[in-house]
């Protein structure tokens, strides 16, 4: 819990809204089910066990997003990159650690994809 709530303390929280409408395609039920909470210009996708998320960019400011992968088990981030903010776009979530890559689903591979405007300047997720 303590890195969630570094991770929300690091973007403006008064402007946090849910928003399940950033998922496109089947949003899993029961345990998958995929949340989303954003802002005017960044949006926190939470994954719980590990389903490739399809997103429909365009629902935050910016015509470039700078996206990245928050661990809430160690409060680590990786960038994954910079893409044009529209249309849909599929994100693969990372190995549940650095030695077990290939477990990218079930219970403990929980992620949250952070998607940021480039021009706001937002640091790495959870700093």
């Amino acid at each position: 819990m303590k890195y969630l709530k570094k991770l929300i303390e690091s973007r403006p929280m008064l402007e946090m809204e849910p928003d399940n409408s950033i998922i496109a395609g089947q949003n899993p039920t029961g345990a998958g089910h995929i949340q989303a909470i954003k802002g005017k210009s960044f949006a926190f996708i939470y994954v719980p066990t590990g389903n490739v998320p399809s997103i429909r960019l365009g629902k935050i400011t910016g015509s470039k997003i700078k996206a990245w992968w928050y661990n809430p088990r160690n409060g680590e981030s990786s960038l994954i990159g910079i893409f044009n903010n529209s249309g849909e776009k599929t994100f693969v979530v990372p190995g549940m650690s650095k030695e077990m890559e290939w477990l990218i689903s079930g219970r403990g591979c929980d992620w949250v994809l952070v998607l940021d405007d480039t021009l706001k300047g937002f640091g790495q997720p959870g700093k």
